[in-house]
């Protein structure tokens, strides 16, 4: 499917195109991996998604060759849209996703 057709499609708010999404083969989008994931990432901040979701999606971007450094600055660089509460529980999701027994993505007070 034509760029220009996924973007009408979405601008209707037609369902089907959701098929796209999920049936599209990776080399045929001119997004790489490595940015493809980190789009992933940042809209899994973005909509505040569950920790497995989190966890999901910082996997997929470390096995994208991300770094934790352009995660971090990725979360840094979408805090003013999504606002620093998002930021603050993304940066605990991203802590324990990177390492599940370190207790750094426990709130200090905990």
């Amino acid at each position: 499917m034509e760029h220009s057709d996924i973007l009408r499609r979405l601008a209707i708010h037609d369902p089907g195109v959701l098929s796209v999404a999920f049936t599209r083969d990776p080399a045929e989008t001119p997004l790489s991996q490595r940015d493809a994931a980190l789009v992933r990432f940042a809209a899994t901040v973005a909509t505040g998604a569950s920790s497995a979701s989190f966890s999901a999606t910082v996997d997929e971007a470390i096995s994208a060759q991300l770094t934790v450094p352009e995660l971090a600055d990725a979360l840094l660089a979408i805090t003013p849209t999504v606002g620093l509460p998002r930021a603050v529980s993304a940066a605990q999701h991203l802590l324990v996703a990177l390492d599940p027994d370190d207790d750094l993505g426990a709130p200090a007070d905990a």
